[in-house]
């Protein structure tokens, strides 16, 4: 809100309806299982930097804000790679959209000429600073190898997507039928804030084109770069073995969220516009904040702790320098939900027994896997013969990782039922 009300100098109202629709957004609720999607705070500050610098570029009020962009970009990357990653890039294509506009190419040229030397020397410390993330990811890939271009499949934005609020959105869910709506299908994300919500950020961009139409072209470039259109035609693929860091984007749907920047902007614009028709007004930001309701998926959370715990007391009572968790299923038995039988489950409960005993695990649940893991991707013994499986996976990756599999404990037990 701050960023909309001091950088931008939208009227309160206005900035916190835009606010309040980027915070709650649905494809945010709609993405809670992904905790590391909710810091996007640190994203809003290498933003606020950047109008800061277009405001005024020389001064030190200016060498301000280009901290402000260096440290929000490093921080967001450390907070959320996704975030960070595609921000950096929707600036960039900022940068590029520049060069087209007059007025916006001599300001961006000054903003570099008046900030040359704060920026190089900023640089170099948001570069020490992402070195520890920047060599651990150069680790892993030497372990793991590069993402394939294949991943991407069903991971990356589609048209029909961009108006798919999904069926659990409780004003729109009735229309988001695949089965009854022929503009979306069963493959496409939920990318949509809201229809109510798209069209008028689309609209405030629109009416302000004059002084934003530099942002309106970035966020073309954005979305046309990202999105896969008809016939397979995917803009992604041409800098994806090219551009640093791409290859390391799967989801690559998750550009709405830096999509959803402009939007509110442009939200809290047509408010702003808005503010002498109050009726106008006040049922434009209603319908807007009510459009961001959606159904979401709950556990019970004492049934979650209460199964880690029993774990890690068993991860103790064993004395396991190290353990892997294998639970004994049941095949007569039938669960109360998908969740409560499902491999990730189990190696979430695992990592988290890990977090409360300081006891390293094998187990672990990630979008990539290391060679020679894939066996051990499902660890529980639900037939006969998945304890060899399991067995042999392990004396495997012992014998791989240079492990003592004397001092490694694997453990066997039943997971607490769902009440």
């Amino acid at each position: 809100m701050a960023w909309l009300r001091r950088g931008v100098g939208l009227p309160q109202v206005a900035a916190a309806v835009a606010a309040f629709v980027f915070a709650f957004s649905t494809i945010r609720l709609k993405e809670l299982v992904h905790l590391q999607l909710t810091a996007q705070f640190w994203s809003l500050l290498a933003v606020a930097g950047v109008t800061l610098l277009i405001r005024a570029p020389r001064g030190r009020h200016a060498t301000l804000a280009t901290g402000m962009v260096v440290l929000g970009l490093v921080l967001e990357l450390w907070s959320s790679f996704y975030h960070g990653y595609l921000t950096g890039l929707g600036l960039g294509l900022l940068a590029v959209s520049a060069l087209f506009f007059p007025d916006a190419r001599r300001r961006l040229w000054e903003i570099l000429r008046a900030q040359a030397m704060p920026l190089a020397m900023l640089t170099v410390v948001g570069a020490a600073l992402l070195w520890p993330l920047a060599s651990h990811y150069l680790e892993t890939v030497q372990l793991v190898g590069l993402r394939s271009a294949r991943e991407l499949q069903g991971r990356a934005p589609t048209l029909g997507a961009w108006i798919n609020t999904g069926p659990q959105n409780l004003l729109w869910g009735w229309a988001m039928d695949p089965a009854t709506n022929p503009l979306i299908s069963t493959d496409d994300r939920v990318l949509n804030p809201g229809l109510i919500t798209l069209g008028a950020g689309i609209a405030g961009l629109a009416m302000a084109r004059r002084q934003l139409g530099v942002v309106m072209v970035a966020l073309f470039l954005l979305v046309a770069l990202t999105t896969v259109l008809p016939g397979g035609l995917h803009g992604w693929l041409l800098v994806f073995d090219h551009l640093p860091g791409a290859s390391a984007i799967r989801a690559l749907y998750r550009v709405t969220f830096v999509v959803l920047i402009p939007v509110v902007l442009g939200v809290g614009l047509l408010l702003a516009r808005l503010r002498h028709r109050t009726a106008w007004a006040v049922g434009l930001g209603s319908l807007m904040m009510i459009e961001q309701a959606r159904v979401v998926p709950t556990f019970p959370r004492l049934w979650s702790e209460a199964s880690v715990a029993e774990l890690a007391s068993l991860v103790q009572e064993k004395d396991c320098e190290a353990f892997f968790y294998s639970p004994v299923i049941d095949p007569s038995t039938q669960p109360r939900t998908w969740w409560e039988h499902h491999w990730v489950r189990f190696q979430t409960d695992a990592m988290l027994a890990q977090q409360l005993t300081g006891r390293p695990t094998i187990n672990g649940y990630h979008g990539n896997r290391p060679p020679g893991w894939a066996a051990l991707q499902d660890p529980a013994l639900r037939a006969q013969d998945d304890a060899t499986r399991v067995n042999t996976a392990l004396a495997r990756w012992a014998f791989e990782m240079d492990l003592d599999l004397g001092a490694l404990c694997w453990l066997h037990m039943t997971p607490t039922a769902r009440p």
